[in-house]
Parts: C-alpha cells; sequence; structure tokens
C-alpha cells in the first residue's frame, strides 16, 4: 500500500476508511490532531486510534492498559497505532502486501509451520506473576557482530525501577576472563579461527520480576554498554530447571560496532550523550518474522531494518518499507535518554496483528535491546 491517499484497492480486498476529521486528538494533552482527509488500507484492521487517521490491530487487546501517544505529529506518515506507538503502514509491493513469515534457516531462533500468535488471544494469555524465588542464570556470552572472543565481558543484573530505568543490582557482578570456558560459535564471523564464547554463572535472580541484564567492558577491552530489557524468568520457563538454573545467553556489543552500525545506517555516529534502541520480532513460539513494522514513541534520527548476514548484521535501507528481514533485526538511532516503548505490528491473514510492545529506557552512549517474544506476564492487563 502507498501512504498517500490515493489508495488502489481491488474488488476482492478488505477495506477499512478512516475518516480523519471525525477522529480525536492523541491522548496525553497534545492537542495535535491529523490532517483532514480519508486513508484507506487493503488489509482488515481494527478500531480507530486514538491519533486522527490512525488504524489499530485487530487484536490489539494487550494494548488495553498502555497510554495513547502523547503526540500525533507523525500520524500521517506513521498511521499505525500500537500500544502507545505509531508506526508505519505495511508497504504493498506490486499490489500484495508482504505478510508475515517465520524464519526457517537461520542458526538461531528458527521455525517451521504457520505465524504463531495464539498468545495475544487473551485465552492464551501467560498467568500474572507469581511468588518470586531465587535462581542461577547459565549459559554464553554471544557476540552481537565485531569481536573474536567474548571474554573481559562483564555482566550485572538489575531489576527494572518505575521509570523504566535500573533498579537495585541483583546478585554479584561477574567478568568473563581468558579462563572462562568456552567453546566456539556455530557463527564464524571474520574471525579466522573461529569465534569463541566464554561461559558465565550468575547467582542471585529473582522470578518472576522484570530484569535488564547489562553487558560492558572495562575501558580500553572493546565492549560497549549493553543493556538487555523484556527480560523475565517465569516459574514455569522450560530453560529453568528442577535445580534453579536458567539457562540463556546474553549479548555483548563491540565497541566499533556502536559507530560502524549507526554510520551505515545514517552516515554519522550517535549524537555524544544520546543512546540507541535496538532488537528483534520473534512470535509467540519464540522465531524470527519477516515484515514486521517496527517503531519507538519518541523521536530518532534514524530507523532502520538490518539484513541477513547473520554473521555480521547490517543496516539495509532498502528496507524501509518494507519492515523486519529474516534475522527479525531492527534499530532506532541517535535517542535522547530517557524512558521508551517500542511495538511491532504485521499482517497476516490478510489482517492487521499486533506483534506486542515493551517499556525500556535509553541510556547515553550505549545500546537498549529489546527482542518482542509475546505477551509477558507483567503486560496482561
Amino acid at each position: 500500500m502507498r501512504w498517500n491517499g490515493n489508495v488502489f484497492v481491488s474488488a476482492s480486498t478488505v477495506v477499512l476508511a478512516l475518516a480523519l476529521g471525525g477522529l480525536s486528538a492523541c491522548g496525553g494533552g497534545s492537542g495535535e490532531t491529523a490532517g483532514a482527509g480519508t486513508a484507506s488500507f487493503s488489509f482488515a484492521t481494527g478500531a480507530p486510534g486514538a491519533c486522527g487517521g490512525t488504524a489499530t490491530p485487530t487484536d490489539d487487546e494487550i494494548c488495553a492498559n498502555v497510554a495513547a501517544p502523547t503526540s500525533c505529529a507523525a500520524s500521517k506518515e506513521k498511521p499505525i497505532e500500537s500500544c502507545g506507538v505509531l508506526i508505519p503502514a505495511p508497504t504493498e509491493i506490486q499490489g500484495k502486501v508482504n505478510e508475515l513469515v517465520r524464519t526457517t534457516d537461520t542458526v538461531e531462533y528458527a521455525g517451521t509451520g504457520a505465524v504463531d500468535i495464539s498468545c495475544f488471544d487473551p485465552a492464551n494469555y501467560p498467568p500474572k506473576p507469581g511468588q518470586s524465588k531465587t535462581v542461577s542464570i547459565a549459559g554464553r556470552v554471544k557476540i552481537f557482530a565485531a569481536g573474536c572472543d567474548s571474554k573481559d565481558v562483564t555482566i550485572e543484573v538489575h531489576k527494572v525501577a518505575d521509570d523504566g530505568s535500573l533498579g537495585d543490582l541483583v546478585g554479584t557482578p561477574v567478568t568473563t576472563t581468558a579462563d572462562s570456558p568456552s567453546e566456539l560459535d556455530t557463527l564464524q564471523g571474520s574471525c579466522v579461527d573461529g569465534r569463541t564464547l566464554r561461559k558465565f554463572t550468575y547467582d542471585g535472580v529473582p522470578t518472576e520480576t522484570q530484569v535488564v541484564i547489562v553487558t560492558s567492558g572495562a575501558p580500553g577491552k572493546g565492549w560497549a554498554k549493553l543493556y538487555e530489557y523484556a527480560m523475565y524468568i517465569s516459574n514455569s520457563d522450560p530453560a529453568l530447571s528442577a535445580d534453579g538454573v536458567w539457562t540463556h545467553d546474553v549479548r555483548a556489543l563491540a565497541e566499533d560496532d556502536f559507530s560502524t552500525i549507526p554510520s551505515a545506517a545514517m552516515g554519522q555516529t550517535i549524537t555524544p550523550g544520546n543512546g540507541a534502541l535496538a532488537g528483534e520480532i520473534h512470535d509467540c513460539g519464540d522465531v524470527r518474522l519477516s515484515y514486521a513494522m517496527v517503531d519507538v514513541d519518541k523521536p530518532r534520527k534514524s530507523f532502520v531494518y538490518l539484513n541477513d548476514n547473520e554473521d555480521n548484521p547490517m543496516p539495509d535501507l532498502s528496507r524501509g518499507a518494507l519492515g523486519t528481514a529474516k534475522l527479525g533485526l531492527y534499530a532506532a538511532l541517535d535517542i535522547k535518554p530517557g524512558p521508551i516503548q517500542v511495538a511491532a505490528v504485521g499482517v497476516l491473514d490478510n489482517k492487521l496483528v499486533t506483534l506486542g510492545y515493551a517499556k525500556a529506557y535509553i541510556f547515553e552512549n550505549s545500546v537498549t535491546a529489546v527482542t518482542l517474544r509475546g505477551v509477558r506476564p507483567y503486560q496482561v492487563p
């Protein structure tokens, strides 16, 4: 679909027309409205959004307790509203919208069969948070793109504060070394002798609690600060063993990638003092998705999707109108520090559907990572 108010729709297409002038302004007291006119979508959508001219997914019950966007200024360019975030509409190519597709051939997070969005049905919501207990995290420090050995990476786990920033530290920070147990990564990257992944164990982490996993390196050790949000260990998680060990790999981001990826995406590095948000879009079965449309609720200088190179993913500027590639990767670049929300949608069976949302926080000179994996227990309305 071309977003220009003059969209061709075949007789067999489901169409929803939204009267822009008849809809209310955004929530949050902004007083802004979208321009008058009518827009047509070539796929079924839900109710009109809070911003004039926007439409919501057909299954957005998970957004029930999420505040509306605080500004409607971008609603013409981003006419999809999901969980408080304005998102560009999926685009038609040769008269057809690309529907969501599961990734089948990557080393990580691949799967076969139909796209699974069953967890967004209220009948299938996970239980709300239960009684917390203390467990350990055990896994490998994986490398996002550049780097050949994940030694010298410090891992911290924090609770999430009310505003989304770092709360109390839990457990004791752990740093990988050249003596840490290791294994060769399946992905070699540019490493002639293979990529070495260091193993770690981190004790004292609460279950049924939102946490942030932070990886970083001491000055000169080659690692940027990476904050991984949307982390949650439920007592029934299949990755949690009977003896209280949750198997989970963390990510490390090379300092070089903090400048290389933004430079490829927008021709410059991130403004000193600002940060970035990046992550993946998965379905309810934790499988990566192609053709998901994503955005954030804060101003960003650039928004990009990354290519299919699992060894060394980089921005693919040709995908702006298509959405995620098979790695499901996206990045919002050059954002001022503070709370942020990310949401994703896609088209499935000719219907606009939600792929979830998450609240996080942007830190200066750092990357915040958010992978959407369906519904989290603390999001259940």
